[in-house]
């Protein structure tokens, strides 16, 4: 059953976009009437959204430069007129079902900084993102990571119903609406429906948690393409005018391709074969194997007499390459040597030869090829990327794309750059993008795990910390905070959450989460790490061991073991007895679950950190603690400081917190807090 305009309204609506046609100027109400009209008969125009976009994206920019006058006069540009005209020539016969049938077949995909992933059923493949691709929003990656997969997996499909399994919103939102306002997005979302279209392919997309999506994330992380060598377009030019331009492309991938028909030897979205050796060598072919299988390779010529151009290794990749032709009669092989050659690393002048690789903007990525041109191993070079943790480099990465797209712009050598060059980002860090001393710090210790100057880390140069020294004058980064607030009236509050067995499950999670960040000033990492395996309850105390890797843990030194005790004095604030109700109180939801927090609504699983700082921040606020001058994580400010004014020892406090060296807690923590005693005092005199 369907859904179509009734006729009188789409022969309106065909009129208006008429005479908006025979127009080449108009104002920009006229354009939003008609675009009124497009988006009433949605219901009955099953792809009236995939062709208002443009019309619509160039309504709201033209009415922004307009400042809100509808009445300011636009061009038609070629697009919106390909959108009016397709209305003209479908209104008044398209339809709309009311359902859609079941989708035939489901994909899953997903998008890192690295490259994409995707996966049908037990097939699963992905790759690297293009240089270009590399310095795209990550909304955008994951939209073409879908796009990939569909074409990679469905080339051969037609007349069917496809779900694309997506863990981002944004691309979910993008593919079921048919476009949206950002118009990069929108663009690509067109294409992704114009190409499923082509073969009768209806599309929808679903939020697939980022948990579940295991093989995709995988694919788009995990990359096995050292071996993805290519030649640079200057020398297969000459190749080809010598020996004549070759029908496939043997051994590639859509990045490293030669030639617009290629295999590759998994599945690839524009390969027009998979894995080479499974058919006949029986054209013109151009093949550039791994040097692993260089063997295999000449045999299957042999058992094909196959002809077309193979390049193979001599002596040194970095200096030479060998291009053989089979002969087209019984006489010896000719070989032509060239000194230009392409490996997949950023682009590098070595031995005065330009090298350039598929992927150079993921952080871990080109750290691995700094290490790696310095002799060292890519088993070591493993282990040695794990020395930074996660948080830091995701931190990084941001800095090194940046870096890349910079370098990239102005033809600069990524890795082996002048330190007048970095020097020049950094300023354009501060000047464009208007950072601070903090952020353009964190861009030096970025640029310092892969670029050197003058026999040390390029971050540790005399001009760059003379540069530094200048951003810290003019845009310091000073402590958030001058005062703390008064854990009293924190606690305060708590004290009403009574009884404990009546208190909502809520309440008694944000009491015991609080309590536990005041009691053993701790950072929220910690606090969220915390596991009921690792928690010893004593009617005099409770013990929590820290089994996870924190922010200050290093070789020799973990956090030690929390103990909090139990007190008598105000049973409303015993941390025993409130931990211990939690404990009772969740188990029966826990399924499984390990983590102390969990959720306090269904499906009650493991919380992350942001939501412990968000319970914490509620409590804050409900206690009257300005939440615009303070944070979460300023609990732990707090708590030291209360703990020094109360004369416990120093050295105790360090110990409890995990602080090393005392530098840190009075710089950072120890702070007084809020009095006006004295100006009150003053002020009472008058």
């Amino acid at each position: 059953m369907t859904v179509s305009p009734v006729p009188s309204k789409a022969q309106f609506v065909k009129q208006a976009c008429e005479a908006l046609l025979k127009k080449q100027l108009c104002s920009i109400r006229e354009l939003a009437e008609v675009i009124g009209y497009m988006v009433a008969c949605f219901p009955g125009v099953r792809l009236g959204p995939l062709n208002f976009r443009r019309l619509d994206n160039g309504k709201s920019h033209a009415l922004r430069n307009a400042k809100g006058n509808f009445d300011k006069v636009l061009e038609v540009t070629t697009d919106q007129t390909a959108d009016l005209q397709w209305w003209v020539d479908n209104v008044c016969t398209s339809s709309k079902p009311i359902s859609v049938a079941p989708p035939v077949i489901t994909l899953t995909s997903d998008a890192s900084d690295t490259g994409w992933g995707g996966a049908r059923g037990k097939q699963s493949t992905g790759g690297r993102w293009s240089r270009d691709e590399t310095v795209k929003h990550i909304n955008y990656l994951e939209l073409l990571a879908a796009f990939l997969t569909l074409r990679t997996f469905c080339s051969l499909e037609s007349s069917c119903h496809v779900k694309l399994m997506i863990d981002n919103t944004t691309a979910v939102s993008y593919i079921n609406n048919m476009g949206g306002k950002k118009p990069p997005l929108d663009s690509l979302a067109r294409d992704t429906w114009l190409w499923g279209l082509q073969r009768d392919l209806w599309l929808s997309a679903c939020h697939v948690p980022g948990k579940d999506n295991v093989i995709a994330d995988r694919e788009s992380r995990i990359m096995k393409d050292n071996t993805e060598w290519y030649i640079v377009d200057e020398v297969f030019s000459e190749i080809c005018r010598v020996f004549g331009k070759p029908d496939i492309d043997l051994f590639a991938s859509r990045l490293n391709t030669r030639l617009e028909k290629y295999a590759s030897w998994k599945p690839d979205p524009d390969a027009c074969a998979i894995d080479s050796f499974t058919f006949a060598w029986n054209t013109h072919f151009y093949a550039f194997p791994p040097f692993s299988i260089l063997n295999a390779v000449i045999k299957k010529v042999e058992e094909d007499q196959a002809r077309g151009l193979l390049v193979a290794h001599t002596t040194s990749v970095a200096h030479t390459t060998m291009v053989l032709q089979t002969p087209q009669t019984p006489h010896p092989s000719t070989s032509h040597t060239t000194t230009s050659l392409s490996d997949p690393t950023p682009s590098t002048q070595q031995g005065g030869e330009t090298l350039s690789r598929q992927n150079e903007t993921c952080s871990v990525s080109l750290i691995r090829l700094s290490l790696t041109r310095r002799g060292v191993s890519d088993r070591a070079a493993s282990v040695i990327l794990q020395s930074w943790r996660k948080s830091t480099r995701d931190q990084y990465s941001t800095y090194i794309k940046r870096w890349v797209a910079f370098c990239n712009q102005r033809e600069i050598d990524t890795l082996c750059p002048s330190v007048t060059e970095v020097l020049d980002f950094l300023t354009e860090l501060y000047e464009l993008h208007n950072l601070g001393y903090s952020a353009l710090n964190t861009a030096r210790s970025a640029l310092s795990c892969v670029i050197s100057a003058d026999n040390v880390t390029i971050g540790s140069h005399s001009l760059i910390n003379r540069f530094m020294k200048g951003v810290f004058q003019t845009r310091p980064s000073l402590p958030r905070n001058s005062v703390t607030w008064d854990t009293s009236v924190v606690l305060g509050y708590l004290k009403t959450l009574m009884p404990l067995k009546e208190l909502s499950l809520k309440d008694l999670t944000l009491k015991t989460v609080t309590l536990i960040a005041l009691l053993s000033g701790q950072r929220l990492q910690t606090v969220h790490l915390l596991d009921v395996r690792d928690i010893s309850l004593f009617s005099s105390c409770c013990k929590f061991r820290v089994g996870s890797l924190i922010k200050q843990s290093r070789p020799g030194s973990h956090q030690a073991e929390i103990t909090l005790p139990a007190y008598t004095p105000n049973s409303s604030l015993c941390i025993v007895r409130v931990l211990q109700e939690y404990l009772v109180r969740t188990a029966p939801m826990r399924n499984g679950e390990n983590q102390l927090f969990i959720s306090y609504t269904q499906p009650h699983k493991a919380v992350s950190k942001d939501t412990v700082s968000r319970w914490i921040k509620q409590v804050l606020q409900l206690s009257g603690i300005d939440m615009n001058t303070f944070t979460p994580h300023s609990t732990r400010m707090a708590s030291t400081s209360a703990a020094l004014r109360h004369s416990v020892p120093l050295q105790t406090i360090l110990k409890t917190a995990g602080w090393s060296s005392s530098a840190t807690f009075s710089k950072f923590y120890n702070k007084p807090v809020t009095d006006n005693t004295f100006a009150l005092a003053i002020l009472d005199n008058s």
